[in-house]
């Protein structure tokens, strides 16, 4: 379980910067349209699947009752 938690802290930063990245992505898409297309959604959607895998390690982590 600690190699869990170890993977865990070091994803909470790719799962933020990669959040960060879509976010700023999609508002220079809503500035110029010439943007905007499919490749965003990519985008979006990577980061978010990014933010779902820290979040089910998250509950993995809190249902195994270890403490770290």
């Amino acid at each position: 379980m600690h190699a869990l938690f170890d993977f865990h802290r070091v994803w909470a930063y790719v799962a933020i910067a990669a959040n960060g990245l879509a976010g700023l992505v999609c508002l220079a898409a809503w500035r110029t349209s010439r943007l905007r297309g499919k490749w965003i959604w990519r985008v979006t959607i990577a980061a978010e699947a990014a933010m779902m895998l820290q979040v089910v390690v998250g509950v993995a982590l809190v249902v195994s009752d270890e403490r770290f």
